[in-house]
């Protein structure tokens, strides 16, 4: 089924949450919204709305409704122009009584778009609510984005609310990114799960801001980053940095020269900092008691010595 509508100003307010920063905001553009349903999931192609904060609505023959809740969702330019509209494809998980959205394919046709801003939530024609979009779904196969081969002009991926997992491979080879960030949540609670190879291959990403959620990086998380130099994990949630197999978290990050790890970290996994030749300084929130309490997998530590500084002193590692 396919629906095609132009986009009506509303003023009354709208459900659910809307974007609070607006760093894309060029002024106002029209557009519409055509959405396909297949299969237990949604695909769903939105292009701007009459304002930055307006969610987009579809209205259907039932009289129902559909929209995303962040209408900056979507493709910009180098100069942060908009460039092209947002397809996307969500499945529905119902967990527990608490339904929400997992976000399972994305796809960019232009080799001007330059930049992506997620989408934060959808209420579909049968939701009696908004839904929030909390995961972005592993991948078994190559990245998120289909259709093939434009996403290498992707220079930087932004998140403006929380995701609660980043899943495995999403945003891998990626040829030209260079900056992600994803929101904190509001709500302390919430944690973030980083997946196996989540970012890796991308040989110019050095701009990297995970949220104080962050729980979990699964192994390769950013392996060969070739571009990364340094990375602050301080007053993170982190507790598990790889795997006691697989690729190491940071392996071949050889321009990483320092990271901040929080006391929270218990575990840092086999061949986490392999072959990072410029690695010198480890910045450890916790004292030198804690650092030594950690479990490590094999070859954790890089070919070369480095210094790790405690809270109360400091630790070489050869």
């Amino acid at each position: 089924m396919i629906l095609t509508v132009e986009n009506e100003e509303k003023k009354e307010e709208t459900p659910g949450v809307a974007s609070e920063k607006k760093p894309l905001d060029k002024g106002t553009k029209k557009g519409i919204i055509i959405a396909s349903c297949f299969g237990g999931g949604v695909l769903v192609l939105i292009s701007l709305c009459l304002g930055f904060g307006i969610p987009a609505l579809l209205h259907t023959s039932s009289g129902k409704v559909s929209y995303w809740l962040n209408t900056a969702s979507g493709y910009y330019t180098e100069d942060g122009n908009y460039s092209e509209s947002l397809k996307a494809s969500i499945k529905k998980i119902d967990s527990d009584g608490n339904p929400y959205y997992s976000l399972t394919s994305l796809s960019v046709t232009k080799d001007t778009s330059k930049t992506l801003v997620l989408p934060n939530g959808y209420k579909g024609e049968d939701d009696t609510s908004a839904l929030k979009i909390k995961e972005i779904a592993s991948i078994t196969e190559g990245n998120i984005f289909v259709d093939g081969g434009t996403e290498s002009s992707l220079s930087s991926i932004y998140a403006e609310y929380y995701y609660t997992l980043i899943g495995d491979n999403v945003f891998s080879g990626l040829d030209s990114l260079s900056k992600v960030s994803f929101a904190v949540p509001s709500d302390a609670s919430l944690t973030l799960k980083v997946g196996t190879m989540a970012f890796a291959n991308d040989p110019k990403l050095e701009d990297v801001f995970l949220p104080k959620s962050l729980l979990e990086l699964g192994s390769g998380a950013f392996y060969n980053d070739s571009s990364l130099k340094e990375i602050d994990f301080s007053k993170r949630k982190l507790t598990t940095i790889g795997a006691s197999d697989g690729n190491g978290v940071f392996e071949n990050c050889t321009s990483l020269e320092s990271i901040t790890l929080p006391v929270a970290v218990s575990y840092i996994g086999a061949n986490c900092f392999k072959n990072c030749s410029s690695l010198s300084t480890i910045n450890y929130e916790g004292e030198a008691s804690a650092w030594n309490n950690i479990t490590f997998g094999d070859d954790w530590s890089s070919s070369s010595s480095f210094t790790v500084h405690c809270s109360d002193a400091d630790i070489i590692v050869n």
